[in-house]
């Protein structure tokens, strides 16, 4: 979306569309909730909404919108919005948490019909997760990779690359049984170096575009 935080284009959106649709690549497209109020981006998603080889998700990054609409006292700035407290749930309180859910996924609903399969956040905790699954069917939450003090925060410790099913009480942390149908399943945003990342602090051994380009 535009809002303050990492501002994006939908000249962007529509050049990765393009992409997507010309390499023939089932794609999801994961919606911050300044883009879901946002009538150029929202006319975009309109003529692509039918394709079934495009899905669109839940990014539940928090901005100063969001948390207006969602009557959640938000205490960024557009100097460290990106900081966990303040960009994602974990920095909320549980009566928050859900009000912001739930502000979102009414808000996604009015425009698609219904609430997405899928979700991300780099970084969510297990009460959330619950909410995500049990009242509004969402399958699969994406978390950030492995990384070491990057945007302010370190994201250490999780299984690096294989899907889980997470505990009931750490997202980290896979569930004893094989499946845990209370949480959706956790994947990774990239895969990490299974040597090279690890005692590097700056985490860039990865999949990521950027990063593997970089290596």
């Amino acid at each position: 979306g535009t809002e303050c935080c990492s501002p994006g284009s939908a000249i962007n959106l529509q050049l990765q569309l393009n992409n997507a649709l010309k390499l023939n690549l089932p794609t999801t497209f994961m919606l911050r909730y300044d883009t879901l109020q946002n009538s150029e981006f929202l006319n975009l998603i309109g003529n692509y909404q039918t394709n079934s080889n495009i899905e669109w998700g839940a990014f539940l990054e928090i901005t100063p919108q969001l948390a207006q609409d969602a009557g959640v006292l938000y205490l960024g700035n557009k100097d460290n919005w990106y900081e966990a407290q303040f960009a994602y749930l974990i920095g909320y309180s549980q009566s928050d948490r859900q009000k912001i859910i739930t502000t979102y996924m009414e808000q996604f609903k009015k425009i698609f019909a219904d609430y997405p399969k899928s979700s991300t956040a780099w970084m969510i905790d297990p009460f959330s997760l619950q909410i995500l699954k049990k009242d509004y069917g969402v399958l699969i939450h994406q978390i950030t990779r492995e990384q070491m003090g990057v945007d302010s925060y370190t994201l250490y410790g999780g299984p690096a690359h294989y899907p889980y099913y997470p505990s009931l009480n750490w997202a980290l942390v896979p569930s004893q049984k094989a499946t845990n149908e209370q949480m959706p399943i956790i994947v990774r945003q990239t895969i990490t170096d299974p040597v090279n990342n690890y005692g590097d602090d700056t985490s860039s051994y990865t999949s990521q575009p950027n990063d593997y380009a970089l290596r």
